[in-house]
């Protein structure tokens, strides 16, 4: 794993994404009689959700991560405490969401993944390894909770970029 840069910008750079909430709010309602009354209804309401913010106090870390999926390796269910981009090199990698979704990438192709609430299983169904590269942007240092190469377990894929890990 090799961290890239540690974020430090003149203005704030936010990721966020769309969320739907449920919100409490006052309505004014003409009753039959003609009085005019306050009533409290729950709407839903889309509102963004931040994901990840750096600025200049608050740092983030860029990190680019090289990853072997042996056949039949998985990382299991997981998420990220920020934005993950991942480019699929070679092979094919399935993708399960938590809405029972299930998704092939290619080679060549890509998806993202979008901080703690964005859970996905990822593993290779196939009978070939599967490489891919993915950049991280993570709140503060990838030591104080996080770091890619301690997902160590049965199954999960070799660190190309990572000299202390077993290579496929």
């Amino acid at each position: 794993m090799t961290t890239l840069a540690k974020a430090t910008l003149p203005g704030p750079l936010t990721v966020q994404v769309p969320k739907v909430v449920t919100v409490t709010k006052k309505v004014r309602v003409r009753t039959v009689s003609g009085r005019t009354v306050i009533r409290l209804v729950r709407v839903k309401k889309t509102v963004l959700a931040r994901v990840v913010a750096c600025t200049a106090t608050s740092a983030c870390d860029i990190i680019d991560h090289v990853l072997v999926f042996a056949p039949g390796g998985t990382e299991g269910r997981h998420s990220h405490p920020g934005v993950v981009m991942v480019a699929v090199k070679s092979g094919a990698l399935t993708i399960d969401d938590t809405n029972c979704s299930k998704t092939t990438v290619t080679a060549g192709n890509a998806f993202v993944m979008m901080g703690p609430m964005h859970v996905r299983l990822v593993r290779n169904e196939g009978d070939v390894p599967v490489e891919i590269s993915g950049t991280y942007v993570f709140p503060g240092h990838p030591t104080s909770g996080y770091h890619p190469t301690s997902l160590r377990r049965r199954g999960a894929p070799t660190s190309a970029s990572d000299p202390s890990s077993p290579q496929a």
